[in-house]
């Protein structure tokens, strides 16, 4: 592994994608307000993706070691957009101070404690809390969603409640 991706610099990267996100959003859904959505329902999930590959990804490792993918979905391939053919060599994980267990819940079943099946929790993107209770993927982006590795349970916790780390795929 690249031995100058500190935490602190990986933290630095995170924020600034974060805020090109915030700051390209609305031209984002202004480019693609007639999008044919029955056709190509992943378009989002596709321009993150590239982006997350090159602004994340190529800023850390240079082009050659792959970042797993922005949205990680346990079940979901790992296939890349810009080098196809070629899968990832680190996972984003997340390490949470759980002398404060509140905002670590379980969206799907509600389940409050996180387990040692769910450890390590592996990034699965930037998201906001919705006023309905919900979470979607739009700005201020202030939350991360956060797969559990072995449970698949999945979390969703305030961005500055986490930290972040690299972890090398066997």
């Amino acid at each position: 592994m690249n031995k100058e991706i500190t935490s602190a610099r990986l933290l630095e990267q995170l924020k600034k994608f974060r805020e090109f996100l915030i700051h390209s959003w609305d031209k984002v859904d202004l480019l693609i307000q007639t999008h044919n959505w029955d056709d190509d329902p992943y378009i989002i999930d596709d321009w993150l993706e590239l982006n997350w590959e090159l602004l994340i990804g190529r800023e850390l490792f240079g082009r050659d070691i792959l970042l797993a993918n922005y949205h990680y979905y346990p079940k979901r391939g790992l296939e890349k957009i810009v080098l196809t053919g070629h899968f990832p060599r680190f996972l984003l994980c997340c390490e949470i101070d759980f002398t404060d267990k509140k905002n670590i819940r379980d969206v799907v079943s509600q389940y409050k404690n996180i387990s040692n099946d769910d450890l390590p929790l592996i990034f699965s993107g930037f998201l906001s809390k919705c006023k309905s209770g919900g979470y979607g993927v739009y700005p201020p982006f202030d939350y991360v969603s956060l797969v559990g590795h072995r449970s698949k349970n999945i979390y969703q916790i305030p961005f500055h409640e986490v930290s972040f780390v690299l972890k090398e795929l066997e």
